[in-house]
């Protein structure tokens, strides 16, 4: 299901959109075969501006490449451009992080209510080998995802990927 957002006055109301969707409940803990699962989060907000894109494949364990995007105004052309992607690394992810990803989908899937400046946009891509087969968009303005218990942000696998960089 998608989420559009609607500004009415002063508040945000998420609109469900039909899409066609990964639909899978478990869609990180049941990732198998040449199955993959892309993402891209990007986070924009009064001071800040991320972007990054996971590539999530089964091996051993659940396992996700890391990349950040930058991405800067273009004075002569005006609109933003992505000027580097920088990869930070792959992590393996335990069971407890799948399943927290999958509590965060389920998160992003409910129609919710919106009004923070901070403003998250997911775009998921399910592919078979290089065949996608499966879309989800979402948007939130909720403010609400860093105070969930049970959950695996996409910032927490950044976080891992930046503290495995740092062993290094």
């Amino acid at each position: 299901m998608r989420i559009l957002p609607i500004f009415l006055g002063c508040a945000l109301l998420a609109v469900p959109l039909p899409l066609r969707a990964a639909a899978d409940a478990r869609l990180f803990e049941n990732l198998s075969g040449e199955r993959s699962v892309e993402v891209e989060f990007d986070s924009t907000g009064c001071f800040h501006h991320i972007t990054y894109e996971f590539e999530f494949r089964r091996g051993e364990t659940l396992a996700a490449k890391v990349t950040e995007v930058t991405e800067k105004w273009d004075e002569s052309k005006k609109p933003v451009r992505t000027t580097t992607r920088k990869v930070l690394g792959t992590v393996k992810l335990t069971p407890d992080e799948a399943r927290g990803l999958d509590r965060l989908m389920a998160f992003y899937r409910k129609p919710k209510f919106g009004g923070c400046t901070t403003v998250d946009s997911i775009s998921i891509k399910v592919m078979e080998g290089t065949e996608t087969v499966a879309t989800e968009n979402y948007t939130d303005a909720t403010c609400s995802i860093d105070k969930m218990q049970g959950v695996t942000l996409f910032a927490d696998v950044v976080r891992k990927a930046l503290l495995d960089k740092k062993r290094e």
